[in-house]
């Protein structure tokens, strides 16, 4: 009976040592998940940045071609506008008339 009682506190022992060493696993397993998560969720947010940082960049070149397109369709509409001043009306003699008056032919 002593023989039978010492085996099943060995065996005991022998289980309680195993969930000490289940447990002490799990734990493990448990802060590396975590540490998984941590730098999976860092990563996401350093490409949430970076993906932030480019629309900002081509937000402000859009917007720069904007500008510039803005800057030359003024320009355009001034040099319409001085041509317009500048440009001579067109000979009373040649205008609206046919072919032959222009040419002088005109009886």
């Amino acid at each position: 009976e002593e023989d039978e009682e010492g085996v099943r506190m060995a065996l005991l022992a022998k289980v309680m040592g195993g969930a000490d060493l289940i447990k002490a696993a799990a734990a493990g397993f448990d802060a590396s998940m975590a540490d998984l998560r941590v730098k999976r969720q860092a990563m996401i947010e350093g490409q949430r940045a970076a993906l932030a940082l480019e629309r900002e960049q081509q937000e402000d070149v859009y917007a720069q071609a904007a500008q510039a397109i803005a800057t030359m369709r003024a320009d355009l509409e001034a040099l319409s506008s001085l041509s317009r001043i500048h440009t001579p009306a067109p000979h009373p003699e040649s205008a609206g008339l046919g072919g032959a008056a222009a040419l002088g032919l005109e009886e």
